[in-house]
């Protein structure tokens, strides 16, 4: 079963563990979530839960962690460079050829196309 996305947002809220914070082990959780809760259909509930993290990275001290751009509420204005920074373990950045050459790796949100040379 996946993890539910409402409960991972009041599991980082009532966290006190500057640690889980420090090492991204919630931002980790977040971007796993993207295997079974696509971005594109769900992109508010990803802002509010990175609203959510950002807020507890300011309160310890992890200025540098919070995901720019954001509101003045610390919600991220997009999700580019938030999911461009974590890992997604189990999912594919690329499609390859036939000949195991990549044809198409994904940046982020971004889609790269590598030029045959």
């Amino acid at each position: 079963m996946s993890e539910s996305i409402h409960q991972l947002e009041k599991e980082i809220h009532t966290s006190s563990n500057k640690t889980l914070f420090s090492n991204d082990h919630f931002a980790d959780r977040i971007g796993s979530l993207t295997s079974s809760l696509p971005t594109s259909q769900n992109y508010n509930l990803y802002a509010k839960i990175i609203q959510e993290l950002n807020r507890k990275y300011h309160q310890f001290g992890l200025i540098s962690k919070i995901s720019t751009p954001v509101d003045a509420g610390f919600r991220p204005t997009n999700l580019t460079n938030f999911f461009g920074g974590v890992s997604t373990p189990g999912l594919s950045d690329n499609i390859l050829t036939e000949n195991s050459s990549i044809l198409v790796q994904e940046n982020g949100f971004n889609l790269v196309l590598e030029q045959d040379v």
